[in-house]
């Protein structure tokens, strides 16, 4: 796909933020607003990142380190004519940002996704509900494949991953990942 598709596609929204900014509840009820982020959001993003712990860091950067203040002012300026990026916000404690999904198309019709959901709020339904909207949008933007990459000791993402339909596999001599793929035009 060229990103000359993707950013008509993305223009022929209208108000981006408004139309793709919808609340959700968690299983316990918690009120969230889900919606794209922002370059705004990047204050939100690094108190996340820096919030995660330890485990949550690992899983989702495949190392315990912490991103510097450079990735985070890059990831929070989504460029809609190759990335998408989803953030869970929970409005009653200040807008803080507690979970966030985000694709970015890496070839023609494939993108590789990637997410992660606060440690207070894994196990709520949170890391469905941003991969499933994360799905929609790829679909929209006419995306084929989704692709990423997961710890195999992640059951987590491994659970969700099998419940949304994803394929696994895993590269000879790298038994510590496995590489999840969806395609897009055949799953429901």
């Amino acid at each position: 796909m060229d990103s000359t598709f993707r950013t008509e596609a993305f223009a022929g929204r209208g108000d981006f933020q408004a139309a793709y900014s919808q609340p959700w509840h968690t299983r316990d009820g918690a009120p969230l607003l889900i919606r794209p982020m922002g370059e705004a959001d990047v204050s939100l993003l690094r108190t996340f990142v820096r919030s995660l712990s330890h485990e949550s860091r690992y899983r989702r950067y495949l190392s315990p380190r912490t991103p510097s203040d450079e990735e985070i002012r890059r990831w929070a300026s989504v460029d809609l004519s190759h990335e998408y990026s989803l953030v869970a916000v929970d409005g009653d404690n200040g807008g803080e940002l507690v979970g966030e999904a985000r694709y970015v198309i890496e070839s023609a019709g494939e993108a590789e996704f990637a997410i992660v959901v606060g440690d207070r709020w894994q196990h709520q339904g949170l890391g469905r509900e941003l991969m499933d909207r994360l799905i929609s949008a790829a679909r929209h933007d006419g995306v084929c494949r989704l692709t990423g990459i997961a710890l195999s000791t992640n059951q987590p993402m491994l659970d969700l991953a099998r419940q949304l339909g994803f394929r696994f596999s895993r590269a000879s001599g790298a038994a510590w990942e496995t590489t999840l793929s969806l395609d897009l035009d055949t799953s429901h």
